[in-house]
């Protein structure tokens, strides 16, 4: 028995040996001698002040491999970073919720991602030049970050890397950066100014999303996209101008933006996706570019704004719920080539009174006029034939209650502007030529009664003799 207790307690001290010659060498890269990167080392002074010092750059941390100072992390107050270190690592200092300042040195090139995210008191930092990317996440959740300087040398601002900075007040963007990510301010609740320049070809989804002090915003001429919700939720935001490079309005792009009351829309957009101007109630004119074809579902909707609503020629289907909720819409002018109007498109616009419909239509879905109580008049272009060839779905109850006009002809502004022109010049001309016939009577007149009265003295002259 007490050899079998003797064997056995070798065999435990053994596996103990062999599992640490298997664990120390993974761990003692990150947690011994106090290194952070194969020539750095650091230090963690009694006064809160974490220094990094060496050559090149840190390594990369992460949920695996965790920082040798992540459990002293509320303990740090003051980062420096020293001349001579090239990069920070992947969460090198994430989640250090006490640290109020940051010094990096020149020498810096690389940040890496979400390097300094949850860090709350953070207040300022300067970013030196020459990195050229903020990346991912990388001041995330960073509430009380008010101010940072972007050097010229950083050409991308990556996805969520101001994310629910909420103190943040204005941010200048250098002329260097050609790409702001998704999500890259969202939920800046206090960003009240932002200037994006002209460098800026990309911007991300959700990029925006939630900045609820914005109240305008430029977007610049090399934009070709605007990505989905990329404005979503900016409920003080009043006006916008899109340039004329604009092909894309994604999904919800400019949603709930109460306060809107203008934007131009350029002809160079080719495509506005579902819902991207839903819940603008403050948006009283649109203007839809002559090039789009299909009108997202809920692309309009609940717009309490608008009054009038004319859809270009080139519209071919309006989708589902497009204008529903729209409660001041009081005209509509479909345009001369939609074939189908969707479910639900236009349910619940309560003052719609008129609207006018091209012999092009075949499909009217279910509700699409459902609860247009105050509908008094349905102009249609074709014929009366071809109305009823129309198929018309359930619950459009106020579109048969209204007073019927087939073989109508629809206005064309374009046209109607032509036409009076083309009077107007047809006038003209005759009055000019009337005014040349005129003359040229006066001038004819003139010479006749000289001839007669010449002819009458020489007859005169010639009796005498």
């Amino acid at each position: 028995m007490k050899l079998h207790r003797i064997l056995l307690s070798c065999c435990l001290t053994i596996a103990v040996l062999l599992v640490g010659v298997w664990v120390l060498p993974l761990e003692a890269e990150a947690f011994i001698y106090d290194t952070c990167g194969s020539n750095l080392t650091w230090s963690l002074d009694q006064h809160g002040v974490l220094t990094i010092s060496g050559t090149g750059a840190m390594w990369d941390f992460a949920d695996t491999v965790i920082a040798p100072w992540y459990y002293d992390r509320s303990d740090i107050k003051t980062v420096v970073i020293e001349d001579g270190v090239t990069g920070i690592g992947k969460q090198a200092f994430a989640y250090c919720k006490n640290l109020e300042d940051v010094s990096i040195s020149n020498s810096v090139t690389a940040i890496g991602q979400e390097a300094f995210k949850e860090c709350g008191n953070l207040q300022s930092i300067t970013i030196p030049n020459g990195v050229t990317e903020l990346n991912t996440s990388v001041f995330e959740n960073c509430k009380n970050l008010q101010s940072i300087t972007i050097p010229d040398s950083v050409t991308i601002i990556g996805g969520s890397a101001f994310s629910n900075c909420t103190s943040l007040q204005s941010i200048t963007i250098p002329d260097s950066v050609t790409t702001i990510g998704e999500s890259a301010f969202s939920n800046c609740t206090s960003l009240q100014s932002i200037t994006i320049p002209d460098s800026v070809t990309t911007i991300g989804g959700s990029a925006f999303y939630c900045c609820t002090s914005l109240q305008s915003i430029t977007i610049p001429s090399g934009v070709t996209t605007i990505g989905e919700c990329a404005f979503r939720l900016c409920t003080n935001i009043k006006a916008i101008t899109i340039p004329g490079g604009v092909t894309a309005i994604d999904r919800e792009a400019f949603s709930k933006c109460r306060s809107l009351v203008s934007v131009a829309i350029p002809n160079s957009v080719e495509a506005i996706g579902e819902e991207a101007f839903c819940g603008c109630e403050s948006l009283t004119e649109i203007t839809i570019p002559e090039e789009i074809k299909i009108l997202e579902s809920r692309v309009f909707s609940d717009c309490d704004g608008l009054t009038k609503l004319v859809v270009p020629n080139n519209v071919i289907t309006i989708k589902e719920e497009a204008f529903s909720g729209c409660d001041n819409l009081t005209s509509v002018n479909m345009g001369k080539k939609v074939v189908t109007i969707g479910e639900s498109a236009f349910y619940n616009c309560g003052e719609l009174k008129d609207i006018t419909l091209s012999d092009s239509l075949q499909n009217i879905g279910n509700s699409a006029f459902g609860e247009c109580l105050a509908l008094e008049d349905v102009y249609y272009t074709g014929s009366q034939e071809k109305w009823e060839a129309i198929e018309i779905g359930e619950n459009n109850d106020p579109l048969f209650a209204a007073s019927l006009t087939v073989d109508h002809k629809m206005d064309d502004t374009s046209d109607a502007q032509k036409s009076d022109e083309d009077d107007f010049d047809e006038y003209d001309s005759n009055t000019e030529n009337s005014g040349l016939l005129g003359w040229i009577a006066t001038i004819v007149l003139v010479i006749v009664l000289v001839i007669i009265t010449v002819l009458f003295i020489l007859q005169k002259k010639k009796k005498k003799t």
